[in-house]
């Protein structure tokens, strides 16, 4: 997917959007189905981010296929894995694949909860999630 024009709003076409999310979704089937084979953590040292991650602000655009390729060696590659069976030691929640995908929906819609004018749905949804959790 390297664009052939330079796109200053970031925008995709709905052929490039399908691509990249079918793309990002096989990434995260991946990674959840293979967890137990993985590390659950990869120590790596501030020298060693830094040697992989800083560099000058670009002054061209960055195919897609070379941002991944950056993302899946750089960032996942040097993961703390939550969700990981043999992890024990940290409060925050593992996720699910379930999670991920209603993730998804609440940010490709732009839901936002804070509100009621804004989201009278999300913020309902909220509320009722509050109170199974205090019962």
């Amino acid at each position: 997917m390297t664009p052939t024009r330079v796109n200053h709003r970031l925008e995709l076409n709905a052929e490039e959007m399908r691509s990249l999310g079918y793309r990002i979704i096989d990434m995260i089937v991946e990674h959840i189905t293979t967890l137990n084979a993985q590390p659950g953590i990869a120590p790596t040292d501030r020298a060693a981010m830094e040697a992989a991650l800083r560099e000058p602000i670009p002054d061209a655009p960055s195919s897609m296929d070379t941002i991944i390729a950056q993302f899946e060696r750089d960032i996942i590659g040097n993961l703390y894995r939550k969700g990981h069976p043999r992890d024990f030691a940290f409060v925050p929640n593992p996720n699910n694949y379930i999670s991920v995908l209603a993730d998804t929906l609440a940010r490709g819609f732009n839901i936002f909860g804070g509100a009621w004018v804004a989201s009278p749905g999300g913020a309902m949804i909220e509320l009722v999630t509050i109170d199974w959790l205090r019962q």
